[in-house]
């Protein structure tokens, strides 16, 4: 078939309405091509191919295609102006965006989106809807809105569905005017990537993307995609991709319990056996659910397994794999919590408030393995880390936070806020020694200062046998509650599950400032090893070794000072810049390194 040379808006239009301009013919453009303000979408077109050439169409109220099928579309740019707040199906439409609002097992490259577009449902610069697409070298710089659910700068939502080298300059805002018909998924990329179950042993892929559009969101925002969702035996991968937006929540969600509750630099939520890595984010993201420099809150399905020999082997275990965040993470506030903060056994799974410099949340199977957090995590809630919030039956190896950490409410700690591990082993059987809930080889250099109970340098608590095994950390530790540690806060046990292992770690920086029970070891039982502080009292140095019947091993060496004392603030930190936790009076701190020196301690 020759290729049809199109020079203006009327023949423009006669694509697959007319027999010499045929569905599937191959199209291109001589010219720009003005289009008046009631521009009707061309139909479903299947086998199309249009090669833009470069030049521009618009100003286009609709989309330019209904949806395309084994279609390819290149080198298109797009003016748009399309409006439809308020309509759920405008002109019979579903998504609104500005090429396409459906798409098949189409090829969509080096096409370009300007304007803005308002929509109802599903918004996007490009795609609404994608079905086993690739979309490599797209662009969108149009200003999105969306009233009910689902948003993104290239795609709205796609399911086994490829991006590679696409960058999203515009806002994309969740207007809040109907937050609670659906999930309100919001990406820089896509809004929703998810994989279709039935697609065995398949690996997608979101490749080299960029966004520093500013992202707002009733309830999930991600840099570069809002909701990740796999399959059963499917991999989803986010590589290489840069994020510098802010993500936040909209005002309307920061006040609804049921808003603003997944928010992360580069995914907002990933329930899915999925790798992110290489990924940078320095966009400041704040939330009052799972708040994480990179990724909100990764977990899998309950559901995935039933057995042990269903599991899915470790290469689909959800990992977050040489990030790096350098944007503030904030954890806004949340409902009071009656009774006892330091609860035997909390249902860790249901609590909503997390945040990490790398993750809120890493649940079931997940690893975050060699990432550093540069950016300060604060939070007004529970389980706040500098690199993850909470863990469980998961692990942190090899990673370095280097940024302070402060919480208004329990369980704090440099690298993750608390540790455990899954229950109920006859639902959810693991293996011995798999992901169980472990820290590994981690390095804290961040302050970390709360203001309520479980307060630790490396991890606020451990709980049902989790372990910290070669960690170390190197900077001052600030707490106005109980159980406070130079590795770990507090510690407890359930049932008949085996010990917590704290071996082969080391508390280097200079003090450790609190209340009561400042936990000099832990491992065994519950507040093994402790010495009580008040107001009038001071330990002096202290070399304190586990006790050897529950397989602990030392912990750390520290000095503890008291919270009056004249070398702090009054609002506890030293007034002195930090300089790996050394202070005038206190200077002995072995083992450490520079904040500005790369290499971590060994």
């Amino acid at each position: 078939m020759d290729r049809i040379w199109i020079t203006n808006a009327e023949e423009l239009a006669r694509i697959g309405r007319d027999h010499a301009f045929p569905a599937n013919g191959d199209y291109i453009l001589a010219n720009d091509i003005a289009v008046s303000g009631d521009w009707v979408s061309l139909p479903g077109l299947e086998g199309v191919k249009l090669d833009g050439n470069g030049h521009r169409i618009g100003p286009l109220s609709m989309p330019l295609f209904w949806s395309l099928e084994d279609a390819s579309i290149r080198n298109v740019v797009l003016d748009l102006s399309i409006h439809t707040r308020g309509d759920p199906t405008p002109n019979g439409y579903g998504a609104i965006a500005g090429l396409t609002q459906s798409a098949y097992r189409t090829l969509v490259e080096n096409c370009t989106t300007y304007g803005a577009v308002e929509g109802y449902f599903a918004v996007s610069g490009l795609c609404g809807n994608l079905n086993d697409c690739d979309v490599i070298g797209c662009v969108n710089y149009a200003a999105l809105r969306v009233e009910s659910a689902g948003a993104g700068g290239v795609a709205a939502f796609a399911n086994n569905t490829n991006f590679f080298h696409c960058r999203n300059h515009g806002s994309i805002i969740s207007s809040d005017a109907q937050p609670r018909l659906g999930l309100g998924d919001v990406g820089g990329i896509c809004g929703t990537l998810w994989a279709t179950w039935d697609r065995i042993e398949t690996t997608y892929a979101v490749v080299d993307c960029f966004n520093d559009g500013e992202i707002t969101s009733y309830r999930t925002g991600g840099g570069i995609i809002g909701f990740l969702r796999g399959g059963d035996r499917i991999q989803l991968e986010v590589l290489r991709c840069v994020n510098r937006g802010k993500i936040r929540p909209s005002l309307r969600a920061q006040d609804d319990t049921l808003g603003g509750v997944l928010f992360g630099g580069i995914v907002g939520q990933g329930v899915t056996f999925s790798r992110i890595q290489d990924c940078l984010n320095s966009g400041d993201v704040s939330g009052r659910g799972s708040v994480g420099g990179i990724v909100g809150e990764a977990r899998h399905p309950k559901w995935g397994w039933h057995s042990v020999a269903d599991q899915p082997p470790a290469a689909y275990s959800n990992r977050i794999e040489r990030c790096e965040n350098q944007g503030s993470v904030n954890l806004l506030r949340h409902p009071p919590i009656e009774g006892s903060i330091v609860p035997e056994n909390p249902d860790l799974e249901d609590a909503p408030m997390k945040a990490g410099g790398i993750a809120g949340a890493v649940m079931f199977i997940g690893c975050v393995f060699d990432c550093e957090n540069h950016g300060a995590v604060q939070s007004e809630s529970m389980y706040t880390g500098g690199i993850v919030g909470l863990v469980r039956t998961g692990t942190v190896e090899k990673c370095e936070n280097k940024a302070p950490v402060q919480s208004a409410a329990a369980y704090a700690g440099g690298i993750a806020g608390c540790v455990d591990r899954i229950l109920d082993h006859e639902m959810f059987p693991l293996p011995p020694g798999r992901n169980i809930g472990r820290l590994e080889e981690c390095f804290n250099r961040g302050p970390v200062r709360a203001q309520a109970d479980g307060v630790g340098g490396v991890s606020g608590c451990l709980l049902n046998g989790s372990d910290a095994l070669e960690c170390r950390n190197c900077a001052e530790i600030i707490s106005h509650g109980d159980y406070v540690g130079g590795i770990v806060g507090y510690a407890a046990l359930r049932d008949t599950i085996a010990a917590n292992h704290i071996e082969s770690s080391l508390m280097t920086g200079p003090s450790i400032i609190g209340g009561a029970h400042v936990h000099r070891i832990l491992g065994g039982r519950d507040s093994a090893a402790s010495v009580t502080l008040d107001a009038n009292q001071a330990a002096p140095d202290t070399l304190i070794t586990g006790d050897n019947t529950t397989d602990s091993g030392i912990c750390y060496e520290a000095q503890v000072v008291r919270l009056d004392d004249p070398l702090f603030s009054p609002d506890g930190f030293q007034g002195d810049a930090l300089v790996c936790g050394r202070s005038k009076r206190l200077d002995r701190c072995c083992g450490c390194v520079d904040t500005d020196t790369p290499e971590r301690a060994v």
